[in-house]
């Protein structure tokens, strides 16, 4: 007789506990979402990310494969009464399974496009209400029939508000209740959220006020996700409002507006905060809570004891999680938006309820702490302001991210710039980021000879075996060891870059991440509303709105830079090629210029400096570390990049280590070496000879910089990128932990100068 593959006892005692576990699972999984999914806004890590992707999916199959085991368990005849009374218990599980099927509060989708599926949820809905009173009819008679069916009414209750969420955020649904609401608006029946912005009081915004304004301009600019314009009812008032804000009062506005628009997508908040919602779910709350009561009257001695204590623990358990996200929205800012309205007169007296809701608001306040910069100069070693706030109250991650393309080719991994203090981010910087590192770079190591292909691996796999043989004789017996060591290594380069693995590897090793720098945002704040302001008309907003640099070189007048002559030269790598490439091209010649330049520099060229060193990271890792957001605008980035790559390896070969060496030796090469290494078609070339225009122009004045030009320009390429990318990859990223270049794009649009806006002014 063959031997079984599984053994008997194996097989038996996971009959007996498979659905025990199951239900263990299940709920666990519920309580790591419930905890963990509210800080997706807040969090871009990758391994946060899969945490919360491997529990968002299992957690549906294993609510649909247990009550599928406990369907089949109701199915099996068993004369036992402690069997057929344990049967009993089995069925009142499988109600907490459809209530699992509900998701918690705090997430519906983990992406933008789920909630594009909810017909497929509500056919799940249907298959899953059906199993389940199906397990409840084969328990009949029972002595808990009227727990279950408490729990029945619960879990298709907390089903349904799931699938209600998914379809009101569906592309169609949203769109057509913005144009709903406009209608409304047109004919002027009176909307309290839409009705108008109040005049800024003449001093510093408080907590909540910051909440009940950013509701407010929530409502007027919601139409900017479905591709619509702005409502014209308030437009006026609200952009005279945000032009008044000061760079933290506009951002502190502008990170709870998106706050409002992630939990419109992402969370149930929209069917929650609603008579309706409220009304139901403290109907199923009340269910929970009349089961536990009844099942504890009950007579259990005919009961395991074990299932017993683990259907308590599925009654209390989910009676806390129902309790734990009833807090999280009773405090979250779009709550307390709606139940205090905005006061019309900044006189009017707040009574205590005003001042305890500020005082909680105000743990969520912006906070900035002074971080010295390890890479600054000497003579301007100065503390930069940073966000740096604890992680529980932040309203997105607070990370501006970097790629450098030099850095790439030299593979030497990016330096953080700024270090916070904090214990446990210092932790997990230093001692786990650092090996998780080491490691990646080790794996890219070893994949990095593969790029050339099987047949160049095959031969430095062959050559590097030959070395060995001819050098060290005594490893003769071990050689074949190492041909096969490498052929595996083959093996497993070839199977991640099929997967797209060592792009993930790539972003790990090569990406920077710092804190929003204070003077970032106001310079980036600054300029947007200096270009709100020039333009006075239709044309010229839309000519702004479409510029990708030529504006900005076409008025070198502005802030010290009048003695800075712009030569068309300098203007054509910016018009005449596409914005992917300009990207690039402005990419490499500021990085050049920024290690070369030796000069002494004051205080605001210093900033200008290292605000273009940021932005120019900060939009290469754009349009390499999110082409979703960017394909809009990319065009054939990603090609010229891995050309330019290319060209640049072969270029430095590996006698560089020092990234400042390697850029002077790039700039000092003559020309016909340039066109050795690199053609007459070179996109590097084009750089440098970009690089060298930059400088030209510097060295006609002793006074004047050029950073503050070429900070400008940056800026006016991100402006360019915030209004032409997809208005839903803004919001996609913000189940991401946001970015920098969503809240330029809210920005612009509420100052009138985003593609959805320009419409409101006059022509």
């Amino acid at each position: 007789m063959a031997a079984e593959t599984i053994p008997k006892d194996v097989k038996n005692l996971w009959e007996e506990w498979n659905i025990r576990v199951l239900i263990i699972f299940s709920l666990s999984l519920q309580a790591i979402l419930v905890v963990f999914s509210p800080s997706r806004k807040r969090a871009s890590g990758k391994l946060f990310v899969f945490l919360i992707w491997f529990a968002y999916l299992l957690a549906d199959w294993s609510a649909n494969y247990t009550i599928g085991q406990i369907s089949d368990t109701q199915d099996e005849e068993d004369g036992d009464q402690s069997s057929s009374l344990n049967h009993e218990l089995l069925a009142f599980w499988a109600p907490f399974l459809l209530l699992h099927l509900g998701g918690p509060d705090t997430i519906t989708a983990l992406a933008l496009e789920d909630n594009e599926l909810w017909r497929r949820h509500l056919f799940g809905l249907i298959c899953q209400a059906v199993s389940t009173v199906y397990v409840l009819c084969l328990s009949i008679p029972s002595g808990i029939a009227v727990p279950t069916g408490l729990m029945i009414v619960a879990g298709v209750i907390k089903f349904v508000e799931r699938i209600r969420a998914l379809y009101l955020a569906s592309s169609g649904k949203f769109k057509g209740s913005v144009l709903r609401k406009n209608e409304k608006l047109m004919r002027k029946e009176e909307d309290p959220t839409t009705a108008g912005v109040p005049i800024k009081p003449s001093r510093e915004l408080r907590d909540l006020e910051v909440v009940q304004y950013a509701y407010k301009l929530f409502n007027i600019s919601k139409g900017l996700v479905p591709d619509l314009r702005l409502a014209s009812r308030g437009w006026d008032e609200s952009k005279r409002f945000v032009d008044s804000l000061t760079p933290e009062e506009a951002l502190r506005v502008l990170e709870v507006e998106l706050s409002f628009m992630y939990d419109d997508f992402f969370t149930k908040a929209s069917i929650l905060l609603t008579r309706v919602g409220s009304v139901f779910r403290f109907i199923a709350f009340g269910c929970l809570v009349s089961s536990l009561c009844i099942f504890f009257s009950k007579k259990k001695e005919n009961y395991k004891r074990f299932d017993v204590s683990l259907t308590y623990a599925l009654l209390i358990g989910g009676i806390v999680l129902e309790l734990v996200v009833a807090v999280m929205i009773c405090v979250s800012d779009r709550t307390i938006a709606i139940t205090r309205k905005l006061k019309q007169s900044s006189d009017e007296t707040w009574s205590w309820y005003d001042k305890f809701l500020n005082w909680i608001l105000g743990f969520r306040r912006l906070k900035w702490e002074r971080c010295r910069c390890p890479m600054s100069e000497e003579d301007l070693s100065e503390a930069h302001e940073v966000l740096n706030r604890r992680f529980m109250f932040r309203r997105w991650s607070e990370y501006i991210h970097g790629y450098n393309l030099i850095e790439f080719c030299l593979r030497i991994s990016p330096q953080k710039i700024h270090r916070p203090e904090g214990y446990i981010r210092s932790f997990f910087d230093l001692r786990i980021t650092r090996r998780l590192a080491l490691v990646a770079q080790g794996m890219y190591s070893c994949f990095a000879s593969m790029e050339g292909g099987v047949s160049t691996a095959m031969t430095c796999c062959i050559i590097r075996n030959i070395w060995l043989l001819l050098f060290f004789p005594l490893l003769l017996l071990l050689a074949p060891l190492v041909l096969l060591v490498d052929l595996l290594l083959l093996g497993v380069g070839q199977f991640l870059e099929f997967f797209g693995v060592q792009d993930e590897i790539t972003e790990i090793i090569f990406k920077s991440s710092d804190r929003l720098p204070k003077d970032l945002w106001e310079f980036i704040h600054n300029e947007v509303r200096y270009k709100s302001r020039v333009a006075v008309d239709r044309e010229r907003a839309k000519r702004i709105s479409s510029a990708r640099g030529e504006w900005t070189l076409n008025q070198p007048q502005r802030s010290g830079t009048a003695e800075l002559t712009v030569e068309q030269a300098l203007v054509q790598h910016v018009s005449l090629v596409d914005y992917g490439q300009s990207i690039l091209l402005w990419h490499i010649a500021t990085d050049l210029i920024y290690r070369i330049e030796i000069r002494i520099l004051t205080e605001e060229q210093y900033r200008c400096k290292e605000v273009s060193k940021m932005l120019s990271d900060y939009m290469m890792y754009l349009m390499m570390m999110k082409p979703a957001l960017m394909s809009a605008v990319a065009g054939t980035a990603k090609m010229k990049f891995t050309e330019t790559c290319s060209v640049a390896r072969t270029f430095f070969g590996d006698g560089f280590s020092d990234v400042r060496e390697a850029c002077g030796e790039l700039l000092s090469k003559k020309r016909n070496m340039m066109v050795f290494y690199m053609g007459d078609e070179s996109t590097l070339e084009d750089a440098c000879k970009l690089a060298e225009e930059l400088l030209r122009i510097e060295r006609r004045s002793e006074e004047v910089s050029v950073w503050g030009l070429v900070s400008r320009v940056w800026v006016e390429l991100l402006c360019y990128a915030a209004n032409h990318c997809d208005s839903k990859q803004h919001v996609a990223q913000l189940s991401q932990g946001g970015e920098l270049v969503s809240f330029v794009w809210l920005f612009m649009a509420h100052l009138g100068i985003g593609k959805h806006a320009t419409m409101h002014h006059p022509a």
